[in-house]
């Protein structure tokens, strides 16, 4: 999930990958370091610098193995005809037209909300902890209740998957993002507080819905989700929460 050096012993992914909570504390640390190095750029650096560097960071420090799943995915939504066709141009080793699209769309949607939020008055830290913990919620989501469509790893993690553990995921990305909203809301200027709770509000349902769509499209085409999608579901569930976030904070309403 990371590119953070760590030791691993037998056993410890199957136990990792079945306390679906822990994805979320990932989420957590990933979003804090990423948002405390966005709000440094934020300070020091002209707009566009601050979010280039910071899609960097995020890819720096999570690696690309989530965005590689989510062109494959969009490889095989694309594919017209039957459903081993569309199979084969998921697993196909290449990047498609549509993989290229979906990885195009994923960076320029995360860099133009990077840049809003960097030339607001917001700290760039919320947003991005809250994106990286609602990207987590996505990916937990489709493990929890996604349909496997054959062997591999995202087989084994929706195997060892427990809704109470996936509850549990749930809670921790709500206190913390909550808390996070209260604590933003308080101290920011030029945003009136309350579009900033109701922000956080709406960026914890925005990995539901990701992970309901990705879902029901994979049911349609692939027989259900594999590993790819759950990594299209962190990616998309970013760039959605940050979205959602920056249309009820400056929508006119």
């Amino acid at each position: 999930m990371t590119n953070i050096p760590v030791t691993v012993r037998e056993g410890d992914y199957e136990s990792f990958i079945s306390r679906l909570y822990l994805f979320v504390i990932v989420g957590l640390l990933v979003g804090s370091l990423i948002g405390v190095a966005g709000l440094i750029f934020q300070w020091r650096l002209p707009v566009p610098m601050a979010a280039a560097l910071t899609l960097l960071g995020i890819y720096v420090l999570t690696g690309i193995n989530h965005i590689d799943g989510l062109s494959d995915t969009a490889d095989g939504l694309i594919t017209s005809g039957p459903r081993d066709k569309k199979i084969r141009s998921m697993k196909d080793v290449h990047a498609g037209a549509g993989g290229v699209l979906a990885i195009g769309l994923d960076l320029l949607f995360l860099y133009a909300m990077v840049s809003v939020f960097a030339t607001s008055s917001l700290p760039l830290l919320f947003p991005l902890l809250a994106a990286e913990i609602c990207a987590k919620a996505a990916m937990i989501t489709v493990i929890a209740f996604g349909r496997s469509m054959g062997p591999g790893m995202g087989a084994v993690a929706m195997a060892a998957a427990k809704k109470s553990h996936y509850v549990a995921g749930l809670i921790v990305a709500c206190v913390v993002i909550m808390a996070a909203t209260l604590v933003t809301g308080t101290l920011a200027t030029g945003i009136p507080a309350w579009r900033i709770w109701l922000a956080g509000f709406a960026a914890l349902l925005s990995p539901l819905v990701v992970a309901g769509a990705l879902m029901s499209a994979a049911d349609r085409n692939f027989g259900g989700v594999n590993g790819d999608v759950m990594g299209a579901a962190n990616e998309i569930g970013r760039v959605a929460a940050l979205v959602v976030m920056g249309v009820v904070l400056w929508m006119r309403f």
